[in-house]
């Protein structure tokens, strides 16, 4: 099969920049404010970048990009690169405390944004200055630099991996080859801005010639308004999570082509509803080697033990022992990642660097501490975690990092935190009675909402092994944590219905008044269950409610005045 990527392309951004240039008045972009074309939008691109050079970019130099995603998004991005920048990615809605930290971090001295008017974003940027730009020492050659991308940290600090360009033309190969897009794709672009996901659903749109569609914000939340917007749109590519997946009806996604699952186990129950009608692609890879490195189509009349696959064209991976040797066929082992989607490594961190990118029979391999067995058919499959990082929601999370963070709260002397059926549990060792929910806000200021765990329980003390460290399998749940704060009278229709549904997903005997303001997140309430939950009132009451409601208003009683004012108007 002949590849989209041609020899004079050194970069994904000059194979866009190709692209820009065949397709002319072929749709490019589409968002709530309008659609561009292939040459409109290159001539916006061709803007911002001349608005980067006029500041003077030094080839390599990192600029922040934080734009609600909208077209100017996409454009700010190819922008950096045709100025001979790199980007990194800042989600606008990322609490101050941890932009800033990003920032101070990344020593970037340009941050490009954009304002918002009515719920539309400005078709002009701003560019601020933050200082001076501090060229990373592991950037042997700044031009390789294309982007960076902060992940969890085990020891409270965000990691920042310095990613390629020639890594990026890879991630489109795979796309083409083994993903089966296309130019007449329409790819959704839902993933959130500070995760590589979204990297690759604007480069493989973009640079195979397809028509990348950006929802709003609430539009990208699990729920009706993203069914809609996937409908309306008529998406043919839709990069998910499993958990996604879960909340999602296959059937009424008719124009849906390919479905591109990653981030965590696939359950055989959403293999089996996704894989019929469609392509279902279940892949595996890390930020530190470049987003995918594993594929596999999933046949839906095989759905019992679910592979990661093989390796994609250019990446290798390899199952070694504590020594780094090979394991046999069938034997369990570590999963290490080489080949051309290997990073540079990790931002000013070049003791991790050398820890996590290891030399392995005279190929430079990055060991990803997850557990995996490769089966005598070649197929690789996952085993879990080595260490104490964790999938939440599809989010890699160091449950470390939380620790550390959570460390800091005046009220904490010292914690714990681990997962439990997918959400996130932190078990408190301070002063008596502390405040939980102000707590969770504290917290929310700081890590982003997946990191903020979902039960806070208070203890005396956190049990130790007979090696002194802490006992993690003695961290049960307290069957008498039920987080009850009501008064005793009867409900409603609107709170017994609400009620009912909250008790169905979160596993309570019953849900009577005690529980009507009682916080659902200390009830158990996870980022996942919630979309059931929305979903669940849509069937049953008929009414709709965002994701965004049960966050700011997380109790029963809140959510029926929500309701019941919804039905009056």
């Amino acid at each position: 099969m002949n590849s989209c990527v041609g020899v004079a392309d050194r970069t994904v951004g000059d194979l866009i920049e190709r692209r820009i240039r065949a397709e002319g008045g072929r749709p490019c972009v589409s968002a709530v404010d309008g659609e561009l074309s292939y040459a409109q939008f290159g001539a916006l691109v061709e803007t911002i970048a001349a608005q980067l050079t006029r500041r003077n970019l030094v080839r390599g130099e990192l600029v922040a990009v934080e734009i609600p995603r909208s077209a100017l998004t996409v454009a700010a991005v190819l922008a950096v690169w045709r100025a001979g920048g790199a980007f990194l990615l800042i989600e606008p809605t990322l609490p101050e405390l941890r932009r800033a930290e990003l920032i101070r971090d990344a020593g970037v001295r340009l941050v490009v944004s954009a304002r918002v008017r009515s719920g539309v974003v400005d078709d002009a940027v701003e560019i601020a200055e933050r200082g001076e730009w501090r060229c990373p020492a592991e950037v042997v050659d700044p031009a390789e630099l294309a982007y960076v991308i902060y992940t969890s940290g085990s020891t409270g600090k965000p990691k920042g991996v310095l990613g390629r360009h020639s890594s990026l033309l890879s991630v489109v190969r795979t796309a083409e080859r083994h993903f089966g897009l296309r130019a007449d794709d329409r790819v959704a672009m839902l993933a959130p801005q500070h995760v590589e996901a979204m990297i690759f659903e604007m480069i493989a749109s973009l640079a195979l010639g397809a028509h990348l569609v950006v929802p709003t914000e609430q539009q990208r939340l699990p729920g009706p308004e993203l069914d809609r917007f996937l409908q309306h749109e008529r998406v043919s590519v839709l990069v998910a999570t499993p958990s996604r997946l879960r909340e999602m009806n296959p059937d009424h996604l008719p124009a849906l082509r390919v479905v591109i699952c990653g981030g965590e186990d696939l359950p055989s129950d959403v293999a089996q509803r996704w894989a019929f009608g469609r392509t279902l692609v279940n892949s595996y890879g890390v930020s530190e080697a470049t987003i995918a490195s594993t594929y596999i189509e999933i046949d839906p009349d095989d759905t019992r033990r679910i592979p990661i696959g093989r390796t994609c064209d250019g990446s290798e991976i390899v199952v070694l022992d504590d020594a780094l040797r090979v394991v046999p066929d069938g034997t369990p082992g570590e999963l290490f990642i080489g080949g051309d989607g290997v990073t540079l490594g990790y931002l000013g961190r070049p003791e991790l660097t050398a820890e996590r990118f290891v030399e392995v029979g005279g190929r430079r391999m990055y060991r990803t501490g997850d557990r995996g067995v490769r089966e005598a058919d070649g197929l690789l499959y996952f085993l879990g975690r080595n260490d104490d990082q964790v999938q939440i929601g599809g989010f890699r999370v160091e449950l470390g990092e939380i620790r550390a963070v959570l460390r800091e709260h005046s009220a904490v002397h010292d914690c714990a935190v681990r997962e439990d059926a997918g959400r996130l549990v932190a078990y408190v060792v301070g002063k008596a009675n502390p405040d939980v929910a102000a707590m969770r806000r504290w917290l929310a200021e700081r890590l982003p909402s997946y990191m903020v765990p979902s039960l806070f329980i208070p203890v005396d003390k956190l049990p130790l092994t007979s090696w002194g460290k802490v006992d993690f399998a003695a961290l049960t749940l307290p069957t008498e944590f039920t987080g009850r704060n009501g008064d005793g009278g009867s409900l409603s229709e609107t709170q017994a219905a609400l009620g009912e549904i909250a008790a169905d997903l979160l596993g309570l005997e019953r849900f009577d008044s005690a529980d009507l303001r009682a916080d659902l997140f200390l009830l158990g309430m996870t980022s996942s269950l919630i979309t059931r939950f929305v979903r669940r009132v849509a069937v049953d009451l008929g009414t709709e409610l965002s994701p965004v409601d049960v966050f700011e208003r997380p109790t029963v009683a809140e959510l029926a005045g929500v309701v019941d004012r919804n039905e009056e108007g």
